[in-house]
C-alpha cells in the first residue's frame, strides 16, 4: 500500500507573474490530484521574482515545525537555456527531489530552487520526459502531472520502472548556497532575514550586545555573484539575541528568529518600532540576494 498521510499541502512557487496562469495552474493541480485520490489537500500557487525568492520560500517551507504530513512544493523559474533558441520549446529537465519525512521539491534547477534544503535531499531524480510535450508552458503541462505522484512511493517506483525518472548524484546538479552574507527574506515590515557566512556567524556570535556596521549589495548574487561592486551608505545596528529585547527606534541584528537552515537560526536586521507596517526602517530596504557587509565597530 502507498503511504496514506491524514494531510496534504502543495505549493507551486514559480515566476509566470500573471493571476490568470496561476489559475490554471491551480485547475491542473486539482485534476492531477483527484486522479490520484489525494484528498483532504491544500493548494497555493505563488509567485516569486527569482530563484533564491523562490529558494528561501521553500527553505522556510521545509522547516517550518507546523506543517502537513505531505509537503509537495513545485519550484518553476525558467528562462531560455540557449540564447540560440531551441528546437520544440525544449529547457533543462525538470528534477524531483525526495526530503524524506514525507516532503518532496519538484521543479527547476535554474538557480538556487533547491540549493537552501540541498543538504537535507536524500534523493535526487531527473525527469527524463520533460520536455515530450514541447510546451512552452511546462510549469502547467508537465510539472503538476509528475510532481503529485512523485509523492506517493509506490507511484514513484512505476515512474523508476518506466524510465520516466532516474536517480541522479545531488552534488552534481544542484549549487551550494555561496558563503557569502546575503539577503534571504525581506518581510512586509522591511525586516531583513539573511543567510550567513561562516565568517560572519562567528563574528556575531562573539560579539553579542556590541555594534556592527552593515551595508547591502545593490545587485543580487543571483545575478552578479561575487563581483557585486556597488553597496548602500553604512548603518548601526546593536547585535541582540532576540527580537523584542531592546528599545524602539533603534537597528538590531537580531541572532535567533524564526527561520532556520539546517538547524541554524538565520539573523535578521531590524528598526524596532511600533508601528512597523507604516513606518520605515532606519536603512535601506535592499533586493532579494543583496550580499551584505558586516564590520565591528572598535573591533
Amino acid at each position: 500500500m502507498s503511504e496514506r498521510y491524514t494531510g496534504t499541502h502543495i505549493v507551486h512557487i514559480t515566476d509566470t507573474g500573471g493571476e490568470a496562469e496561476r489559475d490554471r495552474i491551480d485547475s491542473a493541480y486539482v485534476l492531477e490530484t483527484g486522479a490520484h485520490g489525494i484528498n483532504p489537500y491544500h493548494l497555493r500557487v505563488v509567485h516569486a521574482d527569482s530563484t533564491i525568492e523562490i529558494g528561501s520560500r521553500t527553505g522556510r517551507l521545509v522547516n517550518n515545525p507546523k506543517r502537513a504530513e505531505r509537503l509537495i512544493i513545485a519550484v518553476n523559474c525558467a528562462p531560455p537555456d540557449n540564447d540560440k533558441g531551441t528546437l520544440g520549446n525544449h529547457r533543462n529537465d525538470f528534477f524531483m527531489a525526495d526530503l524524506g519525512d514525507g516532503i518532496v521539491v519538484c521543479g527547476t534547477r535554474a538557480g538556487f530552487e533547491m540549493s537552501y534544503i540541498k543538504d537535507r535531499i536524500k534523493h535526487l531524480y531527473r525527469l527524463t520526459v520533460s520536455n515530450e510535450k514541447d510546451s512552452q508552458f511546462r510549469n502547467l503541462e508537465t510539472l503538476p502531472e509528475y510532481a503529485v505522484p512523485f509523492s506517493d512511493l509506490e507511484k514513484r517506483k512505476g515512474l523508476l520502472e518506466s524510465g520516466k525518472i532516474e536517480e541522479v548524484p545531488v552534488d552534481q546538479y544542484i549549487r551550494p548556497v555561496p558563503d557569502v552574507s546575503h539577503v534571504y527574506k525581506v518581510d512586509d515590515s522591511n525586516n531583513v532575514t539573511f543567510y550567513v557566512s561562516k565568517r560572519d556567524r562567528e563574528l556575531l556570535e562573539r560579539t553579542q550586545g556590541k555594534k556592527v556596521r552593515i551595508s547591502f549589495g545593490e545587485a543580487s548574487v543571483e545575478v552578479a555573484g561575487d563581483t557585486v561592486q556597488a553597496y548602500s551608505e553604512k548603518f548601526e545596528a546593536e547585535i541582540v539575541t532576540t527580537f523584542f529585547e531592546k528599545e524602539i527606534n533603534r537597528n538590531y541584528v537580531t541572532l535567533k528568529s524564526s527561520e532556520k537552515i539546517d538547524g541554524h537560526n538565520l539573523p535578521q536586521i531590524l528598526t524596532l518600532r511600533h508601528r512597523h507596517t507604516v513606518t520605515k526602517p532606519g536603512y535601506p530596504v535592499p533586493v532579494a540576494g543583496a550580499p551584505i557587509k558586516i564590520e565591528l565597530i572598535n573591533g
